[in-house]
């Protein structure tokens, strides 16, 4: 666990763009065709419209970024105070092929002090069809033997991240509930209905901000969080021929305040209903009930879920 954030509500900054399984598949290949000049040119305008937005923290879908360009990209975050997120292209050794995610964490806070620390992790589980493309260009991949996530918080706001097929695996969810305020999912995903119903069921059993970031092609990029259906995306994309950065606002604050009243205001409203004189039937329920002023939780958000700490 690393203590570093920033206290308050956070902006956060979502790439639309477009990356494609054979383009993917091709820079494992010819890795100089994923360092040109133009892809370059286009990230660093990202890059300088998130400086511009002030957003706290930027997030690229899976594959997006080569690892020749850490270092350049460390420098703007380490002077910009941007945390920066990304699935790596593939980096391969000895015929086999490594899925990284990276964490650039800006360390600039209120001092003039800035730097970054990088964490670096391997896909945990890869997916079926990956490890099928993968074998027929001659190239092994494995799941690490040991499973791995990083929580990152300085006790006033948490985050981890997920890598696209790991967002499946309902127990690599479930060791993160209770400690999350927002969860960041890199991916390269076709199948955005499966999970769509993943990122709304984690949203309100994990009682946490959810930040998918997929390919412009497939869409689905979204920030959604554990709010009523009216209120539950913050903002969701899809499409686009030009490379854009979407900016939304992470109401961490709010999510906070509401967790930690939850259960206090529960048992007060539960003990009103108790000392409640007006009911004496079913019918006089319907007509009281649903009128009471007394209820809570008449705002946007969804209730925790059982056992949630």
């Amino acid at each position: 666990m690393l203590n570093y954030l920033h206290k308050g509500d956070s902006k956060i900054g979502l790439v639309n763009t477009k990356i494609r399984e054979k383009d993917v598949l091709d820079t494992l290949l010819h890795p100089e065709n994923g360092i040109t000049v133009e892809k370059k040119q286009s990230l660093y305008k990202l890059l300088n419209v998130a400086k511009e937005e002030k957003i706290k923290y930027l997030i690229f879908p899976e594959f997006y970024m080569p690892a020749l360009w850490l270092n350049d990209i460390g420098e703007f975050a380490k002077k910009s105070g941007i945390t920066i997120i990304s699935g790596l292209q593939y980096i391969t050794c000895n015929k086999n092929a490594y899925n990284i995610i990276c964490i650039l964490a800006s360390t600039c806070g209120k001092s003039f002090f800035k730097n970054i620390i990088p964490f670096f992790r391997e896909k945990n589980y890869y997916a079926p069809d990956e490890k099928l493309e993968l074998a027929a260009l001659g190239y092994n991949c494995f799941n690490p033997q040991e499973t791995k996530y990083y929580l990152l918080s300085d006790q006033n706001v948490s985050f981890s991240t997920i890598l696209c097929f790991e967002f499946t695996d309902i127990a690599s969810r479930a060791i993160m509930k209770g400690d999350l305020d927002f969860l960041c999912v890199p991916q390269l995903n076709r199948d955005t209905n499966y999970f769509s119903s993943i990122v709304e069921s984690a949203a309100r059993d994990l009682h946490t901000l959810v930040v998918q970031a997929n390919t412009s092609i497939y869409g689905d990029s979204r920030i959604t969080g554990p709010y009523k259906t009216d209120y539950k995306d913050v903002l969701k994309i899809k499409g686009g021929e030009n490379e854009l950065l979407i900016v939304g606002k992470l109401k961490i604050k709010e999510l906070q305040e509401f967790r930690e009243k939850y259960y206090v205001e529960y048992e007060k409203q539960v003990q009103k209903c108790m000392d409640c004189k007006k009911i004496h039937s079913i019918e006089q329920m319907d007509r009281y009930c649903r009128k009471c002023k007394n209820k809570k939780n008449k705002g946007k958000f969804k209730g925790l879920p059982p056992n949630w700490r």
